[in-house]
């Protein structure tokens, strides 16, 4: 199970094998221990299908006991659409 935090909107993920808070330092830190310091568990969506002329974000929110992972849409302006045909010239 992955564990975070929501920073300004952006999943931060806990990767490492320590956490220092508040001048202490958490070696190999417990699922109750993350919980403690406020990570919580990610739960993830499935990745959609592609759309012509979008693009696709990850969107995370926040409740009382996860950080859920949704995606969505996001349409390509016309200017830079133009110009990403995948040729070579």
């Amino acid at each position: 199970m992955q564990f975070g935090k929501l920073v300004n909107g952006e999943f931060k993920a806990f990767t490492g094998d320590y956490i220092r808070h508040n001048g202490r330092v958490y070696v190999n830190p417990t699922e109750t221990t993350l919980r403690q310091l406020g990570y919580k568990p990610l739960t993830t969506a499935e990745y959609p299908e592609e759309r012509e002329g979008y693009y696709i974000t990850a969107v995370y929110t926040e409740t009382d006991t996860a950080i859920v992972q949704s995606y969505e849409y996001v349409e390509i302006p016309a200017e830079e659409n133009e110009f990403n045909d995948g040729g070579i010239e």
